[in-house]
């Protein structure tokens, strides 16, 4: 893999932190979302975002691949959890 120069820098915006689904049954929490790409091995991040809370993540995920392949020269396998496998994601994918 190897990085491209980036003519433009990246923008910095505020999010929201907002109440919505808790897996851990914590109404009360606030939450914002990360978005990671890590090498196979898990160890290096090679991409990072934060969203504000309660973005669907089904929605995101093919921009998220895009910006990352941007930015990098990138031969390889995508692994995701299964919120990337939506119809509307694999014909964006071709």
């Amino acid at each position: 893999m190897k990085i491209q120069e980036s003519s433009h820098e990246s923008e910095m915006k505020t999010i929201e932190l907002k109440h919505g689904y808790s897996r851990e049954h914590r109404p009360d929490l606030k939450q914002f979302i990360v978005d990671m790409i890590c090498t196979g091995d898990g160890d290096v991040p090679l991409y990072l975002k934060i969203d504000s809370g309660n973005i669907d993540d089904k929605s995101v995920f093919v921009e998220r691949l895009k910006e990352f392949k941007k930015s990098w020269n990138f031969e390889g396998v995508n692994v995701a959890d299964s919120a990337l496998y939506t119809k509307d994601n694999i014909i964006a994918m071709r």
